[in-house]
């Protein structure tokens, strides 16, 4: 996954990873109390942490400082 990235200065690489979850309104909202999404899944409230909208990875080489932003960013909802 990394051997885009590596170069003769960049073999190693520091990973930042960016978690993005809903409001606990939004969340109440459009998804505990979703009837159709309930049907499926039977989330609670405790399930908010764990069910992420949002991420995002960029990496840093670890020799040169470079920061590679956006590696990954993608919504997930």
């Amino acid at each position: 996954m990394f051997a885009d990235f590596r170069t003769e200065t960049d073999d190693l690489f520091a990973v930042k990873l960016f978690l993005e979850y809903d409001e606990e309104e939004q969340f109440l909202e459009e998804i505990v109390e979703n009837e159709s999404v309930q049907e499926d899944f039977q989330l609670t409230m405790a399930d908010r942490a764990s069910i992420w909208s949002w991420v995002v990875v960029e990496l840093e080489g670890v020799q040169s400082g470079a920061v590679y932003k956006d590696f990954v960013n993608e919504e997930l909802a």
